[in-house]
C-alpha cells in the first residue's frame, strides 16, 4: 500500500517538472475578445452636400477661359443677401446684357454703423483686395448709426432746448465718417475703373420708430431728407452714381406712408417685389451701355 502511494507521488512529480526540464513551452489559451466597435459614420445630409457646392447657379465655377467680373456689395442689411435678393438679381441682369460671368461678393454687415464701415475699409485687407479688383461696387450707408438717436428723440432724452441735440450730433458725425469712407473707397477703386453706386434710402426707417403723421415722424423725416440730400451731393462730387430708393417707399415728396407691399413682414427689409423695384432703378442707370462696363 505504501509502495503504491510512493509510486503515484513520484509519477506526479515527474509530470509536473517534465516541461521545465525539457524546454517545452506551455501554451496559453487566449480567449477571443469582442471585436472593437466600428466608429459610426453618419451619412452627409443632403443640405450639407448642397452647401459644399456653390450656393447658387450664378456662382458656378467658370471655365478656365471664361472671364469673371467681381461685383462687391457693401453696407448693412439693405444689401446683405440674407435679407434681400436685389444684388444677385442685378448681377444676373448685367450678365445677360454684357455676356460675362459676374461673381457677387457680399461684404455687407447687418446693423453696421458708418464709423464701423470706415474702420473696416481702412483695416480689412480682404475687403480692400476685393475692392481693388472689382468691376462694380454698390454701397449703402449703415442706417443703424441713427437708430439710437431716433429712439432717444422719441423718448424725450435727446437733450437740448428743442430736444434734438443727439440728432444733430449723430448726423454731424455721420457726415464726417461717410465722406471719409467714400474717399477711402475711391482711393482703392476709382469710378473710372469701376462704377460705384450708392443709395438714397432711410426715410421709411423713421416710420419704424414714430407713427406716421406725428410730430416725432415729421422731425425725424426732416433729418432724413437732409441726409439723403447729403448722400446725393457727396456722391455726385466724386463721380458716384446715386439711386433714389426713398421715392418707391415714401413717394416723390418722401412724406407718404411707407409702401409696406415692398417690405417683408418685419416692415424693415425688402421682399422680392421690393428687390425687383430696386433693380428697375439700377437698370435705369444703363451702366451696361457705358464705360467702363461697356468696352
Amino acid at each position: 500500500m505504501n509502495a503504491r502511494r510512493i509510486s503515484v507521488t513520484v509519477l506526479l512529480l515527474v509530470l509536473y517538472f517534465l516541461p521545465a526540464c525539457t524546454g517545452v513551452e506551455t501554451i496559453e489559451t487566449v480567449l477571443p475578445t469582442e471585436p472593437e466597435a466600428l466608429e459610426e459614420v453618419t451619412p452627409v445630409d443632403e443640405q450639407v452636400e448642397e452647401k459644399i457646392q456653390d450656393e447658387s447657379d450664378d456662382q458656378q465655377a467658370p471655365s478656365p477661359t471664361e472671364e469673371v467680373w467681381l461685383y462687391v456689395g457693401m453696407g448693412d442689411s439693405f444689401t446683405l443677401t440674407y435679407y434681400s435678393d436685389w444684388p444677385r438679381m442685378y448681377a444676373r441682369f448685367l450678365e445677360e446684357k454684357l455676356s460675362v460671368k459676374i461673381k457677387f461678393i457680399d461684404k455687407a454687415i447687418g446693423a453696421v454703423k458708418i464709423n464701423e464701415m470706415l474702420e473696416n475699409i481702412r483695416t480689412n485687407e480682404s475687403l480692400r483686395a476685393d475692392l481693388m479688383q472689382a468691376k462694380l461696387i454698390t454701397v449703402n450707408f449703415g442706417s443703424d448709426s441713427f437708430r439710437v438717436p431716433n429712439e432717444n428723440y422719441k423718448n424725450g432724452i435727446c437733450g437740448g432746448k428743442d430736444g434734438q441735440d443727439c440728432l444733430r450730433e449723430a448726423f454731424s458725425q455721420a457726415e464726417i465718417d461717410w465722406e471719409a469712407f467714400l474717399d477711402e473707397l475711391i482711393a482703392l477703386r476709382s469710378p473710372e475703373e469701376a462704377p460705384i453706386i450708392t443709395f438714397m434710402v432711410g426715410i421709411g426707417l423713421v416710420q419704424t420708430t414714430c407713427d406716421w403723421g406725428s410730430d416725432c415722424c415729421d422731425v425725424l423725416t426732416t433729418y432724413m431728407i437732409d441726409w439723403s440730400d447729403f448722400i446725393e451731393q457727396t456722391a455726385i462730387e466724386r463721380g458716384i452714381y446715386v439711386v433714389d430708393v426713398n421715392k418707391i417707399l415714401n413717394g416723390q415728396d418722401y412724406c407718404q406712408p411707407t409702401n409696406k407691399n415692398l417690405l417683408q413682414s418685419d416692415g424693415f427689409h425688402f421682399n422680392n417685389e421690393g428687390s425687383a423695384e430696386i433693380v428697375k432703378l439700377l437698370q435705369e442707370l444703363n451702366l451696361h451701355e457705358k464705360p467702363p462696363l461697356l468696352p
